[in-house]
C-alpha cells in the first residue's frame, strides 16, 4: 500500500467551501482549560488519561450556523453533565450524558432516557442506517453496546475483556492487572496469580482512562452492518464482526486514535494526538497533517488533539481541540477553511442539522430547561 502524506497549511483557503451550514456540538466541559490541564499533568505518565476518579463536568448542547467560514449565530441550547455523544437521523435525536442516553423523537415531547447498569462514560451514539437500532460506545467499561430504537432492549454487545483484551496497566506503578466483570472468573485469575480488577458496579466506582485495557472511544456501523470501532490504547481501528464477534484490525499505529468510519472506498479515522486525519483506500493510504496550522496557544508547543472528523458530501470537518476551530477540508480540491469557535468550550462531538430536524432540537432545548 502506498502512503501519500499532505500538509493542511498547504492548501488554498476557500471561506465558502462548505457554504451555509447549520451544526449541533455536544460540548464535554465549558472549561477547556481544567481539561488541558489534567492532560498535561497525565503525559508525564506511560498512559495518559486520568488515574482517579474525577467530578463530572457540566457541558451542553450548543447550536450554531456556519457561514462564509465563521459561526455566525451559536446558541447554548441545554446545559448537560459530561455531553459527549449526539446523532441525529431523520426523526430521531440521540444525546448521551455521562451515564444515561436521552432519546427525542418527532412529535413526543418528552425523550426516552435509557440508563444502564453498564453505561460508564459513553463516548458515541450512532443510529443505524435504517433507525432501527443505536450503537453505543461504553467506554468507561470497554463495552460497545446495540439498542433498540425506543431504547428498551440490548439486541447485542461486545465487551473487549470477553474477547481477549482484558490487561491494563496503572501508570502509577507500572503494574499490570487483568480486568473482568466476572466474580468467578475473578477468582480465577486471581489465584493464577494475577493482580485483577473486578468491575462489578462501573457507575459506583468508574474506572478511570488510564486503567482500562482498550478504551473504547466510538463505535459505527459500516456499510454491511458490522462494526468499526477506535481503540484509544492500542492506537488502531479495528472491525468487529456483528455475528461472530471477531475482529480485524483496519488500521494501526495510531496515537489514541476517534471515529473510525467507512468513507468512500475505505476507512476515515482520526489520529488525535499525531495531528493526522488518515483516509485507508484499497490500496492507498492518505494522511492530512495540521501540525503545520497556526492558531495553537504556545504553551502547548508540538502536542496535537483532533478529537473526532465527520464528512459532509466531500469535505470532511474536524474537531481541533489545541486551535480551537472545526477545519474543514476537500482532499480532492485541496481547499480548506477554519471555522474558530469558543476556545473555552471542550467540544466532543458535532452533527450537520437538516431544517426538517429542527423540531427535535426544539424539543431538546424545551425539556433541559
Amino acid at each position: 500500500m502506498k502512503t501519500f502524506t499532505y500538509d493542511l497549511q498547504d492548501f488554498s483557503d476557500n471561506p465558502d467551501l462548505i457554504g451555509d451550514l447549520e451544526i449541533a456540538f455536544t460540548v464535554k466541559s465549558f472549561d477547556l482549560q481544567a481539561i488541558r490541564k489534567r492532560y498535561l499533568a497525565s503525559r508525564k505518565r506511560s498512559r495518559t488519561g486520568s488515574v482517579e476518579r474525577r467530578a463530572p463536568a457540566e457541558g451542553g448542547i450548543v447550536r450554531a450556523a456556519i457561514s462564509n467560514g465563521k459561526l455566525q449565530r451559536q446558541e447554548i441550547l441545554a446545559r448537560v453533565v459530561e455531553a459527549r455523544g449526539i446523532d441525529l437521523r431523520n426523526e430521531w435525536l440521540a444525546l448521551s450524558s455521562d451515564n444515561r442516553i436521552y432519546l427525542f423523537s418527532q412529535g413526543t415531547p418528552e425523550p426516552v432516557v435509557v440508563e444502564n447498569k453498564w453505561f460508564s462514560y459513553i463516548h458515541t451514539v450512532k443510529w443505524s442506517a435504517d433507525d432501527t437500532r443505536l450503537l453505543v460506545a461504553s467506554s468507561g467499561v470497554d463495552t460497545i453496546m446495540e439498542l433498540s430504537a425506543d431504547g428498551r432492549e440490548v439486541c447485542w454487545e461486545w465487551n473487549a475483556w470477553e474477547h481477549g483484551i482484558n490487561t491494563g496497566r496503572d501508570p502509577r506503578t507500572d503494574q499490570e492487572h487483568v480486568l473482568t466483570r466476572s466474580p468467578e472468573e475473578a477468582e480465577r485469575l486471581e489465584q493464577q496469580g494475577n493482580r485483577v480488577i473486578l468491575v462489578t458496579e462501573p457507575q459506583a466506582d468508574p474506572l478511570p482512562t488510564a486503567l482500562r485495557a482498550a478504551f473504547i472511544n466510538s463505535a459505527e456501523y459500516d456499510d454491511q452492518g458490522d462494526i468499526i470501532a477506535t481503540f484509544f490504547h492500542d492506537g488502531k481501528v479495528v472491525k468487529i464482526d456483528r455475528g461472530t464477534a471477531g475482529r480485524t484490525t483496519l488500521l494501526d499505529g495510531l496515537t489514541k486514535p476517534h471515529g473510525g468510519m467507512p468513507f468512500g472506498e475505505g476507512y476515515l479515522v482520526t489520529d488525535t494526538a499525531g495531528g493526522q486525519v488518515q483516509y485507508c483506500g484499497t490500496d492507498r493510504l492518505e494522511q492530512y497533517t495540521f501540525n503545520q496550522l497556526p492558531g495553537k496557544p504556545d504553551a502547548l508547543g508540538d502536542l496535537e488533539w483532533l478529537q473526532t472528523s465527520h464528512y459532509y458530501g466531500s469535505v470532511i470537518l474536524t474537531i481541533d481541540a489545541n486551535r480551537s476551530a472545526l477545519i474543514c477540508f476537500d482532499p480532492r480540491r485541496q481547499e480548506k477553511t477554519v471555522v474558530p469557535f469558543n476556545p473555552d468550550w471542550a467540544v466532543q462531538d458535532f452533527v450537520v442539522v437538516g431544517p426538517e430536524q429542527d423540531a427535535l432540537l426544539d424539543q431538546a432545548k424545551r425539556w433541559f430547561r
